[in-house]
């Protein structure tokens, strides 16, 4: 059972205003800023001092600050992250969700996160690709490409809760959610850790988490990050 930090209820995740967002994932990062991190905030309201998790004992470290070519990068911890998706958890509660649809491979965790807060076990993934790690478009692509989908059979009739990272351009997200539509789905919906108000091409998610002007660097990307520096 994962253990979510404790936080307080989120506001409706369609409120007519946001803030700025995020962006998707840089391969590398270079030197730290000298900077205390600003933490995400959801429809304008400020994310609470996940510092202070004294309900439980577990410190949600705010997000550390890097620099490269100008850019500051946003890098933020595992309790961070729990946090995020129990302020998504308790949105979510109120629906009711026959199965996780997780858009790989950045919503593979955000879904397994979700997932076992709502007590879901049916979780499936949809491999889409259209983005690179650096956040440009495939050379060649216009729109983004299916590699693997579950099968109609699997989403007819079921209420669809498809999970993501991170909402940029949304075009992703989107087309997961219509082929879902298409599948024969009674209800389809989209939950993302952080929403990218102004770089959005296709209106909004059903649910976020926060927004940020950020370029985001998740806790199971540094991984990857590691290995370059390597």
């Amino acid at each position: 059972m994962i253990a979510f930090i404790a936080a307080a209820p989120l506001p409706h995740a369609c409120a007519a205003s946001a803030p700025l967002a995020c962006r998707k994932r840089p391969a590398r990062v270079a030197a730290c800023v000298n900077a205390s991190a600003e933490a995400p905030s959801s429809l304008g309201a400020p994310m609470p001092d996940v510092s202070d998790a004294a309900s439980n004992g577990v410190a949600a470290a705010a997000p550390q600050l890097y620099e490269r070519n100008g850019r500051v990068f946003e890098e933020l911890t595992w309790p961070y992250v729990s946090q995020l998706a129990a302020r998504l958890v308790d949105e979510l509660k109120g629906g009711r969700w026959d199965l996780v649809l997780a858009v790989t491979r950045g919503g593979l965790v955000p879904a397994a996160l979700l997932a076992e807060g709502l007590g879901v076990r049916n979780v499936l993934a949809a491999t889409v690709m259209f983005y690179t790690d650096n956040g440009d478009v495939f050379y060649g692509l216009h729109q983004p490409r299916f590699l693997a989908f579950p099968s109609a059979a699997l989403l007819q009739g079921r209420r669809v809760l498809v999970v993501d990272d991170v909402w940029d351009s949304g075009r992703t997200a989107r087309a997961v959610r219509e082929r879902v539509a298409r599948s024969g789905a009674q209800k389809v919906a989209v939950a993302v850790l952080h929403f990218k108000h102004e770089s959005s091409q296709a209106g909004r998610p059903e649910f976020f988490a926060a927004t940020t002007d950020r370029w985001v660097l998740y806790p199971w990307e540094l991984l990857a990050v590691e290995h370059v520096k390597k």
